[in-house]
């Protein structure tokens, strides 16, 4: 499976656990975003189901890391992600919230990476 932002991000993580610091501060720049970034969200999975394939094998028909359907999205507890999990998903989170900070000096938008990925995901049929 090839997924360009997965593949990024996960360059040179190392396999060890994230501080509790990083840890609360996923969860807190997830909860800054709200429901309403369904774009973060739907990356976040892409990025936790792409580590699930690539890494347990598993046949991908669960939700994967005992994630559970609450109010009708999917939740996770960071602290039981694997190691290297945890980093991407940290430097995606970071990432994503420095791009939605970003304006350009005209008031419009930059394109971020992260969009560009999704764009590119749909491209291959990831929606």
């Amino acid at each position: 499976m090839s997924f360009p932002l997965y593949t990024t991000l996960s360059k040179n993580v190392p396999d060890k656990k994230l501080s509790p610091m990083r840890q609360r501060k996923i969860v807190k720049k997830i909860h800054q975003w709200g429901k309403n970034d369904t774009h973060a969200f739907e990356l976040i999975y892409a990025l936790i189901k792409c580590h699930y394939l690539e890494c347990d094998k598993n046949d991908g028909l669960n939700i994967p890391y005992n994630g559970v359907i609450k109010d009708d999205y999917l939740q996770f507890n960071v602290t039981k992600l694997p190691n290297k999990l945890q980093h991407i998903l940290y430097n995606f989170v970071m990432k994503h919230d420095e791009q939605k900070n970003f304006i350009n000096n005209d008031g419009s938008k930059n394109i971020s990476v992260l969009e560009a990925s999704e764009s590119r995901l749909s491209e291959l049929g990831y929606h």
